[in-house]
């Protein structure tokens, strides 16, 4: 049966937090011997695409629904009958009826429903199909996932020369996936010495990605090549953790290297305009690491080399941030079942509120372990630590 049907990734990251029939434990109060799906990466209103050619038959959020707001697409291959489920979404952007190809993109992801975090769960079922333990029809999606993980990212950037739409396929007749504004950062996939040689060439195509995660294929005569670096400024900042020196800024871009608080930054472009936006959340600044990468940082991690060092405390020894791999509901209690009292967005910092700060970090990225952290904005509670990151992502 996988060789006559596949499933492309619904979502941009090609990363699976949960596989078919994990945690039994967990889904056993369902009546169920494990995880009926997979669940893969994908923070608060992430693109989710349709994994293979078909038509909707239900979109919908009935009440108390484990699956919340959620897709269901028909795919008839060779016979057979298969069914998509995609859960958990903020929002449908397809109607019941509607005729959808692979790679068109039907939503935006969440954690509606019964969820522990911003993602996305993906089940897959075959008519007649009887998985032991199972409801009917429920078989695992990996078999039939592609698992290719598609075109390298490159450091190559090229901007559109105008409004320009975001194609599923290198061809004008393809689904458009959205509309690109002009001069929006778009990073090129592939062979980048390829992709140089195609720019501004008439029925050439570039695949590229957007800032926010999404990939497709642009005209490649309708855009044109990053310019040179800012100069240098005579401003130097230092991290005040360790931090990410990204592509873009924003912290779904790229990590080019890891800098630590002893590492001297050198601001490009306007110093007076970079100095006033140290500190400030949202933020971003264009430096030149000591490795030589160019690049952003967010401002609010970052102090200027002529203030004092932060004493009180001193991060690196008295204190612990953590970072959620994707947007992550704080609980009540260390259990998937405690209420939710709040969340926090994707890669966003959370400092842990544990006596124990050698044991708190053993806990990182460690399945069915929970640390008691709180937010900048003073919310505290329990965190899945497996959904967490030392680092920045």
């Amino acid at each position: 049966m996988p060789d006559q049907f596949r499933l492309r990734w619904p979502v941009d990251r090609h990363v699976i937090n949960q596989r078919f029939g994990e945690h039994p434990s967990w889904y056993a109060p369902f009546g169920l011997p494990g995880h009926e799906g997979l669940d893969l990466l994908a923070p608060m209103n992430a693109s989710v695409y349709a994994a293979a050619d078909g038509q909707v038959y239900r979109v919908g959020h009935p009440p108390d629904h484990p699956y919340g707001l959620h897709i269901r697409i028909k795919h008839v291959v060779g016979g057979q009958t298969y069914r998509t489920i995609y859960a958990h979404l903020a929002q449908a952007l397809v109607q019941e009826g509607q005729q959808v190809r692979a790679g068109e993109r039907i939503a935006l992801a969440d954690n509606t429903g019964n969820s522990f975090g911003a993602h996305l769960h993906l089940t897959l079922k075959l008519d007649g199909a009887q998985t032991p333990g199972y409801p009917a029809g429920i078989i695992d999606p990996l078999p039939f996932l592609i698992t290719d993980e598609g075109p390298p990212v490159t450091d190559l950037v090229v901007y559109p020369t105008e409004p320009l739409s975001l194609r599923a396929a290198p061809t004008t007749n393809s689904a458009r996936l959205t509309v690109l504004s002009k001069e929006e950062p778009l990073t090129v996939l592939g062979d980048a010495e390829a992709a140089r040689a195609k720019i501004g060439q008439e029925g050439e195509w570039l695949q590229v990605q957007t800032l926010q995660g999404q990939s497709g294929y642009v005209a490649a005569w309708f855009v044109r090549l990053t310019g040179q670096a800012p100069p240098e400024s005579p401003l130097r900042v230092f991290p005040t953790d360790m931090l990410s020196v990204r592509a873009r800024p924003t912290t779904q871009s790229n990590r080019l290297v890891i800098v630590s608080p002893d590492d001297p930054l050198t601001v490009l472009g306007d110093a007076r305009s970079a100095r006033a936006r140290i500190g400030r959340q949202g933020e971003w600044l264009n430096v030149r690491a000591p490795s030589g990468h160019v690049g952003y940082v967010a401002a609010w991690f970052v102090r200027a080399a002529d203030a004092p060092p932060a004493t009180s405390p001193p991060s690196a020894f008295l204190t612990l941030t953590v970072y959620p791999t994707a947007d992550l509901n704080l609980r009540a209690q260390p259990t998937i079942n405690s209420p939710r009292i709040g969340g926090a967005p994707f890669n966003t910092p959370l400092t842990v509120l544990e006596d124990d700060l050698t044991a708190a970090r053993a806990k990182i990225g460690q399945q069915d372990q929970w640390l008691f952290v709180q937010t900048s904005a003073g919310e505290r509670g329990w965190a899945a630590a497996w959904f967490l990151s030392p680092t920045q992502l």
